[in-house]
């Protein structure tokens, strides 16, 4: 009983003293005072129980000791200093700074990176582009130039460690640089700041002025590249293959790739087309000795332990199509003014429409044996409103005008549609099947052709990049001006409205009526009216391909414009024929009423009689 009023009385004073210690600095928050530590400090007057001590004053040792020296002649005693003094001091009394013993080693040149060899940059402003190395400067950096004009990299320094050597060379035998061409020429010229606080207040937050370049740089710059120029021209295709960009797809690396493309152990990529000799793609002698290197699966450029999906693997499985693509570019005869893949890629698009013309051709002659079973039921309009008029007397339907008139239209529609139903039926023309098979035969082909070239644009060193036509820079890259994927918008537009342009006067006036009868009958029912929901749908996804055209690489775009362009002169040649053909059965069905409503001539004049010869 004693402990635990011992022990009650123990916590009580123990609450009282945090009370007491926290009265000074209310809590705000749990764990933070209203008072700092020094605030408390001050309140509660701990200074007055600080113990001062002072520190024991420290004798400075005696600068000398007296020694007892033996020997008769060395006076018995010395004074020997307590410090030794330094072995080596500076003759004056100044400090002088320590003397650095690193000496300046030049780096060392790569065997693989001579004067005129073909370099390509991996980073900086201007990665992935070709350029020529001129020379090594004092600092162990590397001169290069595009040239500008080819490819718009000027004179600039670059680290060997941030290139790629090709073997690739430009003879640059009669090229002289200026010395004055060295490292303290890329130094940035020192500018004077505001000569006053108040000046440089006021300038604050303007922008600066735009330095111009220097009149003398851009003379450099023209004299360098004139030799440069000259020496790019005497072999054909460099020029387009400097202007060619070089880059990786998504998932691929270049400490990945095999030992054919890259050889990082020299830095060089060995590569076939890096060669300027296969660049010119178009002799048919180099073509019989070799072409670009095959393309590889992407499986090869995964971590073993990396997870498949269904796309990639779909995408490995056209490598062997894209290497045939690549084989049929490199064999066919064209002329040197041509471009090898962008002419194969346009000479396979006119080859696969033409191979699908027969699906095309059915599809139209179903049409028109709709449009004539549409024709056909038609004719028969007067005798069906003729039999449905007697039908509704015998029927004894009775009402007012317009209810009857309303009621005879609907049981005349009902009819017609019947009718029109079973002719499409029995002709083997229906309209639910035509268009979905035409479309389910020509998509997958389409679809297909896409991928290999798509695929073979992923290559990192596809022969596509150092490939340019019409806008493109590059069949590897989305057309920068994007007029192609413009263009395909245009075109797929035109093949939506290329039956109106053919449309006579009487046809037209014929389905504005029809249109403005349906938008009446809606308005009545209270319900919307789209003149043509088809036409809309295709108009929309017209300007869709736009933007999807925008995604991918410039030899899809081809691919896609030249498709679009064939199907609008197919869609053209099909409209003009069938125009021809409705304005001579026009004229026909013309002719063929006036003969009958026109009554009978009667002859004036008798024929005169058949002689017989005797």
């Amino acid at each position: 009983m004693a402990m635990a009023k011992h022990h009650i009385s123990a916590s009580a004073s123990t609450t009282s003293r945090t009370r007491l210690q926290m009265a000074r600095s209310k809590e705000l928050v749990p764990g933070v005072g209203r008072l700092s530590r020094s605030q408390v400090f001050a309140k509660r007057g701990l200074y007055k129980g600080i113990k001062k001590s002072e520190k024991p004053a420290v004798e400075e040792p005696a600068p000398t000791v007296e020694k007892t020296v033996g020997g008769a002649n060395n006076g018995g005693k010395r004074l020997v200093p307590t410090a030794k003094a330094p072995r080596y001091y500076p003759a004056e009394d100044v400090r002088q700074p320590k003397k650095s013993r690193k000496s300046h080693k030049p780096t060392a040149l790569r065997s693989s990176i001579t004067p005129g060899t073909v370099l390509i940059l991996l980073a900086g402003r201007f990665r992935g582009k070709r350029v020529v190395f001129l020379k090594q400067l004092e600092s162990g950096l590397l001169l290069v130039t595009g040239p500008y004009k080819v490819n718009g990299v000027p004179l600039r320094r670059v680290n060997q460690a941030y290139v790629i050597a090709t073997s690739t060379k430009v003879e640059l035998e009669g090229l002289k640089l200026d010395e004055k061409i060295n490292d303290s020429y890329f130094a940035k010229a020192a500018t004077k700041g505001a000569r006053s606080a108040e000046e440089e207040f006021f300038e604050d937050g303007k922008p600066k002025a735009k330095e111009a370049f220097p009149a003398s740089k851009a003379a450099d710059q023209k004299e360098v590249d004139k030799a440069v120029i000259d020496a790019v021209k005497k072999t054909p295709e460099l020029a387009k293959y400097l202007k060619s960009s070089w880059g990786l797809s998504k998932g691929q690396f270049p400490h990945q790739l095999e030992c054919d493309e890259i050889n990082f152990h020299s830095g060089e990529v060995t590569r076939v087309f890096e060669r300027p000799e296969m660049l010119a793609l178009r002799s048919h002698a180099v073509l019989a000795r070799a072409r670009p290197s095959s393309l590889h699966a992407r499986s090869a450029l995964r971590h073993p332990h990396q997870r498949r999906f269904f796309w990639s693997e779909l995408y490995d499985g056209l490598t062997p199509a894209a290497n045939e693509f690549l084989d049929l570019a490199t064999a066919l005869p064209f002329s040197p003014s041509f471009p090898p893949y962008a002419s194969t890629i346009v000479l396979g698009t006119v080859f696969l429409r033409l191979a699908f013309m027969p699906t095309v051709l059915w599809s139209r002659s179903k049409v028109l044996k709709m449009e004539q079973a549409q024709k056909d039921v038609e004719k028969m309009l007067p005798e069906i409103q003729r039999e449905e008029f007697h039908a509704m007397q015998n029927e004894r339907i009775r009402g007012e005008k317009q209810f009857l008139i309303d009621t005879h239209r609907e049981r005349v529609n009902g009819v017609m549609t019947r009718k029109f139903n079973e002719l499409i039926k029995e002709r083997n023309c229906d309209p639910k099947w035509t268009i979905p098979v035409s479309a389910l035969v020509q998509a997958p082909p389409y679809i297909a052709f896409s991928m290999i070239l798509s695929r073979v644009a992923a290559d990192p060193l596809t022969p596509f990049r150092s490939e340019s036509f019409l806008t493109l820079t590059s069949l590897a890259h989305p057309d920068p001006t994007m007029t192609l994927p413009i263009v395909l918008g245009i075109i797929s537009m035109a093949n939506v409205d290329t039956r109106n342009w053919w449309l006579t006067v009487a046809e037209r006036e014929r389905e504005k009526k029809y249109h403005e009868w349906k938008a009446a009958k809606a308005e009545s029912q209270g319900k919307p009216y789209i003149q043509s929901p088809l036409k809309s749908a295709l108009r929309g996804l017209s300007v869709v391909r736009i933007g999807l055209a925008m995604l991918v690489p410039g030899a899809v775009q081809l691919y896609w414009v030249a498709s679009a362009g064939f199907g609008l002169a197919q869609t053209i040649i099909f409209d003009v024929i069938d125009s021809r053909r409705r304005r001579r059965l026009a004229a026909q069905d013309t002719l063929r009423k006036k003969e009958i409503e026109a009554p009978a001539v009667k002859r004036l004049i008798k024929p005169l009689p058949k002689t017989t010869r005797k």
